[in-house]
């Protein structure tokens, strides 16, 4: 083939060697990725977890087996193992602009079992607001925080629409230095040399949670002021959101 002496001959990128068994790489890569914490160590039994996959319409052209299939069995079984109810997983379908597909074609990527075991929904980038629901919240409201309380959906829903999140009661009103939260937080607290008021009070700091801790006590208003001065780490913090236990010391909002 013979080109003029201008032209531009582009050539694509040599094909990258497939996965033998996408399932078993997906796995390997969730208990030991290549930078942070394995996902084992990021969940807890209450925490809540969110899978987006492309639509039914991608990749073009369309590959003969579909690899999304086994990858989402691999992150379901992991889920599974680490103990979170089904009610806490959910599946979306990223459509974007393109039409809302039917339960046949998601169960194609997704699978028949766990799409219908699952809470599943399109998004649809024309209703932003139906992508997550996240519950009764109306801004300004006082919500309570603390580590055996970690409202994890009402600080997403927070952080996304710019709403600042008051902690009531952030040491439980002395409750968070019992069992079986002391211990956790006792251990932290010693590696930095700090109380353990001081690390409860650093976490929801490092979750953008403002803290109006109260006292009478001079010394322990002054102590509850050093919080400034240390940073609690990726594990530390995973470590203190483990301790939820859905308790509260007062009144749900939504029943008063």
């Amino acid at each position: 083939m013979s080109l003029p002496d201008d032209a531009q001959l582009i050539l694509p990128p040599e094909t990258l060697p497939g996965i033998a068994d996408v399932k078993s790489a997906v796995t390997r890569a969730l208990e030991a990725p290549l930078d942070g914490l394995p996902l084992a160590e990021r969940l807890t039994a209450r925490s809540k977890v969110l899978i987006a996959y492309d639509g039914p319409g991608f990749p073009v052209p369309p590959l003969r087996v579909d690899p999304r299939l086994a990858a989402l069995e691999a992150i379901l079984a992991a889920l599974d193992a680490r103990g979170l109810p089904l009610r806490n997983v959910s599946l979306v379908c990223s459509t974007g602009l393109t039409r809302l597909f039917r339960p046949p074609e998601l169960a194609r990527i997704v699978g028949v079992t766990a799409l219908a075991s699952r809470a599943s929904s399109c998004h649809d980038a024309e209703a932003i607001d139906r992508l997550a629901v996240f519950g009764k919240t109306t801004e300004g409201e006082l919500v309570e925080l603390d580590a055996a309380l970690t409202e994890a959906d009402l600080l997403a829903f927070c952080a996304k629409h710019g709403i600042a999140i008051t902690s009531w009661s952030p040491l439980m009103r002395g409750a968070i230095f019992n069992e079986p939260y002391i211990g956790v937080i006792a251990a932290i607290a010693a590696k930095y040399g700090k109380t353990s008021a001081q690390v409860v009070l650093r976490w929801h700091l490092q979750h953008d949670v403002i803290i109006i801790p109260k006292s009478v006590h001079q010394k322990r208003i002054i102590e509850n002021a050093g919080v400034f001065d240390f940073a609690l780490t990726e594990s530390d913090m995973a470590a203190i959101d483990g301790l939820n236990h859905d308790f509260r010391i007062s009144s749900h909002p939504d029943n008063y």
